[in-house]
């Protein structure tokens, strides 16, 4: 007879099975430090890889609980084995994704739900294999028919799961376009496509209007989001940290292998717009300038907020500060580098010692994008 304490464990190790199937299993992101904790910026649970990885961990979990109502010790050790299975399927998915990551920023790698999902389907599997030699086994040929029907059980029970999950999102698609924007990747300006795909592989190129090809992606395990950075024109280099301007087109083109289709989709862009709005202009004295024996009041910092208006990233590697139309030297002390459609951001503009004693006529500029005059009263 089984102990009930070995029961009790390897009931709760099947409960740990089921809540790791839906934890992070996998992300895409930079994750350069530590990846099986960081975000990520796409997170991936183990139901996100149930075709053509997991399936037979989805099965092995409802063989399992069919094992634990049924206390049958054979199929504990049946539904054990498809879960390890199931986490080695996930294991090759993302290391396909790997494979073809963004070469740019982007990586997939496991996150600590696929290594709980490991270790408990292992120990599970174990504590099974314990159960079944604790005692001596019923009769084969019962035994074995027993587990064939459940095995077929599940097998049924988790097309079914799938089925209706499918029809609870969307019925008969296997791919949905969500969105296509311009955003900034890691300091290049990208096509950024949202989709939903149920099926692999799929192909994004990025075309010109003439059909001349600037980059491609080949999507070969679950995504939600990809980039394909942009070429500036006429230069066949991609476009690092510098602003679109004026309108533009391209066409992406989204080849879905396993079923021959091809969508094709245009893009217009009308180019980087920004607003920019003067906050404040500080003023201290300085530590070196000396007017009338004493520290002269200089501008110490311009603080700016800025606005982008367009529907293109915009980069503030051309900012420029103009003091009575001639350029100063600055650095900005707080701020982000880049700001994505629709995004705002305070920056923070520290000059060399500008003299605070007389009237100034303040610039702010970004070239072909927007300028802003501010006149300093002492």
């Amino acid at each position: 007879m089984v102990s009930w304490k070995i029961r009790i464990l390897h009931i709760t190790l099947w409960f740990l099975c089921f809540l790791s199937y839906f934890m992070p299993w996998a992300g895409v992101g930079s994750g350069i430090f530590m990846p099986w904790i960081n975000a990520g910026s796409e997170v991936f649970t183990g139901w996100d890889f149930v075709f053509p990885f997991s399936i037979t961990y989805l099965i092995g979990l409802l063989l399992g609980l069919f094992a634990v109502v049924k206390q049958s010790k054979f199929l504990n050790i049946v539904s054990g084995v498809l879960m390890i299975l199931g986490v080695v399927g996930a294991i090759i998915g993302i290391a396909q994704g790997a494979f073809v990551s963004d070469p740019y920023c982007d990586k997939m790698f496991g996150k600590w739900g696929l290594a709980l999902a490991s270790i408990a389907s292992t120990i599970y599997t174990l504590t099974g294999i314990a159960m079944i030699t604790s005692e001596k086994m019923p009769p084969e040929r019962k035994h074995l028919k027993s587990a064939l029907i459940y095995l077929i059980f599940a097998v049924v029970l988790a097309g079914a799961v799938v089925l209706l999950m499918d029809m609870g999102t969307e019925w008969g698609l296997s791919f949905a376009l969500r969105s296509i924007s311009i955003a900034d990747r890691c300091g290049f300006p990208s096509v950024m496509i949202s989709f939903d795909a149920k099926e692999y592989p799929i192909y994004f190129r990025l075309l010109t209007p003439d059909g001349a090809e600037i980059f491609h992606y080949h999507v070969a395990s679950p995504r939600k989001v990809i980039y394909m950075p942009i070429e500036e024109q006429n230069k066949h280099r991609l476009l690092y940290r510098t602003n679109i301007v004026g309108p533009r087109k391209y066409l992406v083109e989204i080849n879905l292998i396993y079923s021959g289709e091809i969508l094709s989709r245009e893009i217009e862009i009308k180019g980087a717009r920004a607003d920019i709005r003067v906050l404040n202009v500080r003023v201290e004295r300085s530590s070196h300038l000396i007017c009338n024996s004493i520290s002269c009041p200089v501008i110490s910092e311009v603080d700016v907020e800025v606005k982008n208006d367009g529907d293109v990233p915009l980069y503030f590697e051309t900012l420029k500060l103009l003091l009575d139309g001639k350029e100063v030297p600055f650095y900005i002390t707080k701020g982000r580098a880049s700001l994505n459609p629709g995004e705002s951001e305070i920056l923070y503009l520290k000059p060399i010692e500008i003299p605070a004693n007389e009237a100034h006529v303040i610039e702010i500029l970004i070239p072909e994008v927007t300028s802003i005059s501010y006149k300093f009263e002492p």
